[in-house]
């Protein structure tokens, strides 16, 4: 992306303009956009680490949805002059818009990556969540992360039959369901949300009707995306060595294969915790400061083993936290 070029694209989306731009405002971010949906504006700001958190297990992702006072036009008063802790409804918006992007990390990816979505304006019959998962999108495709698919995020309602795109506040009270959709084009990646009494048809039937303006999106997120293009570098994955992965599973495979469909959660639990403390007592004096590495390789271990009871055996796991 060019030095202080400014992008901005427009489109109609169920009679409403739907305006996507970066170049503007947070140029030191790895990545920025700001998304317009009528009067609601969302910025969303991603920044990558370039070097590795070696003591993570996972990708160290954090996501921070803030809706400010002064996005409604007002100012705090009273006895808190300050903007205080994030509601519930932000804290849960936050996790929306994580459940969305975490796929696109793929495993060994240690860099930590800040994706922060701050309200600027907000309108009464407009949600910002759902316009901060195509700001998280467009920010981390024009950051130098490289494993960006393009997703677009929908919500969802149904009114006397109809279902509505993107329902005002005012038309979610007479919805029969109230879902929030993510997908890429193949496919959904995320839902949430409820419904009232309603027949399983109406829901698969939600998700294509979803599905097919998410096509939309993603459409426009492309044309933005190659006008505003930015040269990718490569991230190196956190690799685990050959021979822990082997003496981990060579120890571990057949003890957590013995888990049996039929046992209860806590037996479960318990042999987990034990298998567990068996690997760290056998391979740390060996190899001092790897015991992440011995956990996550145990952690897929489990994993295999959850996919076998629940897929080819048809039962359901339960806790497999360790």
């Amino acid at each position: 992306m060019e030095e202080n070029k400014i992008t901005r694209i427009e489109r109609k989306l169920e009679g409403r303009a739907l305006i996507l731009q970066t170049g503007k405002v947070a140029k030191k971010s790895s990545g920025a956009a700001l998304v317009q949906y009528e009067d609601t504006i969302v910025l969303v700001t991603a920044v990558i680490s370039p070097t590795i958190q070696e003591d993570g297990g996972f990708a160290p992702l954090t996501v921070d949805y803030r809706e400010k006072a002064y996005a409604a036009g007002k100012i705090p008063g009273g006895f808190f002059k300050r903007e205080g802790r994030p509601s519930d409804e932000e804290i849960l918006s936050s996790r929306l818009i994580d459940r969305s992007i975490r796929p696109f990390f793929p495993q060994g990816f240690r860099n930590e990556v800040q994706v922060i979505a701050t309200v600027l304006s907000a309108s009464e019959p407009n949600q910002p969540a759902v316009l901060s998962i195509i700001g998280a999108c467009l920010a981390l495709s024009l950051a130098d992360f490289p494993c960006v698919q393009p997703i677009g995020g929908v919500r969802v309602g149904r009114i006397k039959g109809k279902f509505v795109i993107n329902p005002r506040d005012n038309q979610l009270k007479e919805s029969e369901l109230n879902l929030v959709v993510v997908a890429n084009k193949e496919g959904l990646i995320m839902v949430e949300g409820y419904a009232n009494r309603v027949k399983e048809e109406v829901i698969l039937e939600a998700f294509q009707v979803a599905h097919s303006y998410i096509k939309r999106i993603i459409e426009l997120e492309e044309e933005f995306i190659s006008q505003a293009k930015k040269e990718k570098k490569e991230f190196p994955l956190y690799q685990i060595e050959e021979e822990i992965r082997r003496k981990v599973t060579d120890f571990a495979e057949d003890k957590i294969k013995a888990i049996g469909s039929d046992w209860a959660k806590d037996r479960k639990d318990n042999y987990l915790e034990k298998v567990k403390e068996e690997v760290l007592e056998k391979l740390s004096s060996d190899y001092p400061e790897k015991e992440r590495d011995f956990l996550d390789v145990l952690d897929e271990l489990k994993k295999r083993k959850m996919r076998e009871l629940i897929i080819e055996r048809e039962k359901m796991g339960s806790s497999w936290n360790r």
